[in-house]
């Protein structure tokens, strides 16, 4: 950044902080206006330039000023249009380092040109991924940047899962493979929505299928209406004698769920060994003209009350309805347009918006699913991530203190791929995460054919390993860096450093519950 420094100010020499706005504009657009230049050294210059007023201007800005320099420069540079100019950039040095990695060798001298593309376009890449990381950390919460995300030919998301699905072909030995997932994750975010937002999306998404809103700050029971058809079934064969309210009436009273998607009897191969030793029993035979027992007669009540219909449910109920009558759709979204106009404008384009990103990702959704749990694996459980030789880990185990010592530039190392490994599956486990929750708020048979994808591709047990590792050796003294211990004054629990902690041992330390199980 130091030569983007230099770049910047010898060909822009005027002072940033006190410069008008037009003369700002005039330098962003020029800026942008090289990236469109065929010669990568230049593109890569002008790049570099505008990281630099990206990251605002840290040369002449005061730190104080600073954050704020930032979210003022990268404002203007994306209302400059700068989004797609940058977003087109990448993509032609991806099809340009693409070409070059796939060119054969010739001799010793092309292969010393090749390798030296190869550099200069992953650099070049490195810069673009930072400069919409930038933009989208920063513009995180703004509608108009979630709907340029999603309004490109291409949209940016589907563009960089393209580039996730790359790193399985050919060399991609120093690419920024980190940048580019945290670039998805943010930009995921952004179109999308965060997991709160995406809260109020699933909340549109069932006023619009007929459905109540839910309060997700208050605890609540639920039954299902399958509940409902299940208990009305075992009370008819427990107790023949009593003349019991059938649950399809029960149903029509209190929704209009398509109940004849529901079972109406068990299929004795897949009813619950409890509810089977249960359904065995003896019927108590009473007189028909009983009342019904005031037990049976809560619990009818307590399920009327508690009834829940979740939006899955009732996609999946509408499924196997079109399915059961020949393509006819049940008549159950007509809703009053009082109900409608509830939903905002901007949660509908929320929804529009995954619709059009799941278009995109569909056809080739194995691959990229395949691919980031690959990354899982490589940087978790990978077998050269290790810093250390083998004769280090053999003297480990001997379990001699003066032997298990490491030298300060190995305990860095370690500390480094500690690093690496926290931010690449933190950045993939937000993909993956607010990709299942946007996409079971569209409909939920898309959330399940990704999760049937990880279920495929070992995702669950892959996790089990990699939080058996992590748990280990949740105190691992050989990480503490040397001349970093506890000082006075510090807040370290037990003298430890925090940043020597294994992967998890900071869950173990200082564990945290969830809001939903305090009541526990």
């Amino acid at each position: 950044m130091q030569h983007a420094k230099t770049l910047f100010i010898d060909k822009f020499p005027f002072e940033w902080e006190s410069a008008e706005i037009e003369e700002k504009e005039s330098c962003i657009i020029q800026l942008l206006e090289s990236l469109e230049i065929s010669t990568p050294a230049v593109r890569y210059d002008a790049a570099k330039m505008l990281l630099y007023v990206a990251l605002g201007n840290f040369e002449e800005i005061s730190p104080e000023d600073h954050l704020e320099a930032m979210v003022d420069n990268n404002t203007l540079i994306f209302k400059l249009g700068a989004l797609p100019t940058i977003a087109k950039s990448l993509k032609v040095v991806s099809a340009a380092l693409d070409v070059i990695i796939h060119s054969p060798d010739e001799d010793e001298t092309a292969t010393y040109e090749r390798q030296c593309s190869v550099d200069l376009a992953n650099a070049e890449s490195s810069v673009y991924l930072s400069l919409l990381f930038l933009m989208c950390e920063i513009l995180l919460d703004d509608e108009l940047f979630g709907e340029e995300l999603a309004s490109m030919e291409i949209p940016l998301v589907a563009g960089l899962f393209d580039l996730v699905a790359q790193l399985a072909e050919g060399n991609r030995k120093h690419y920024p493979v980190k940048k580019l997932l945290l670039v998805l994750w943010k930009a995921l975010v952004a179109s999308l929505g965060s997991f709160s937002n995406l809260r109020v999306t699933k909340n549109a998404a069932r006023i619009i299928a007929g459905l109540p809103e839910i309060n997700f700050n208050d605890l609540y029971l639920k039954s299902t209406p399958q509940d409902l058809c299940n208990f009305s079934t075992q009370c008819s064969i427990r107790y023949p004698g009593y003349m019991l309210p059938d649950a399809i009436s029960v149903l029509k009273e209190t929704t209009n769920f398509p109940y004849s998607t529901l079972s109406r009897l068990f299929d004795s191969a897949t009813i619950p060994n409890s509810l089977k030793r249960y359904m065995q029993l003896p019927p108590t035979l009473q007189p028909s003209s009983g009342e019904i027992p005031v037990p049976v007669k809560e619990q009818y009540e307590l399920i009327k009350k508690h009834m829940y219909i979740s939006l899955g449910a009732l996609q999946i109920a509408d499924e196997k309805f079109i399915h059961d009558n020949n393509g006819k759709i049940y008549n159950f979204n007509e809703l009053p347009k009082v109900k409608l106009e509830r939903i905002k404008e901007k949660e509908q384009k929320k929804l529009e918006r995954i619709e059009v990103l799941y278009s995109h990702l569909v056809g080739n959704m194995g691959t990229h699913v395949g691919m980031l749990v690959r990354l899982l694996y490589y940087v978790n459980l990978g077998n050269n991530n290790n810093p250390t030789s083998q004769n280090e880990t053999q003297n480990a185990n001997t379990g001699n203190e003066e032997q298990q010592a490491l030298t300060p530039e190995q305990t860095l190392d370690r500390l480094d791929l500690n690093r690496h490994k926290e931010v690449v599956t933190k950045a993939v486990a937000g993909i993956l995460l607010v990709l299942l929750k946007a996409t079971k708020c569209s409909h939920v048979l898309k959330s399940e054919y990704i999760s049937q994808l990880l279920c495929d591709n070992n995702c669950a047990i892959l996790i089990l390993k990699m939080l058996s590792t992590w748990f280990q050796q949740p105190n691992n003294k050989q990480n503490q860096v040397p001349g970093q211990e506890k000082q006075e004054g510090t807040s370290w629990e037990n003298g430890t450093n925090p940043a020597s902690l294994g992967m998890g041992a900071a869950l173990l330390r200082d564990p945290e519950e969830p809001e939903a199980l305090k009541y526990i």
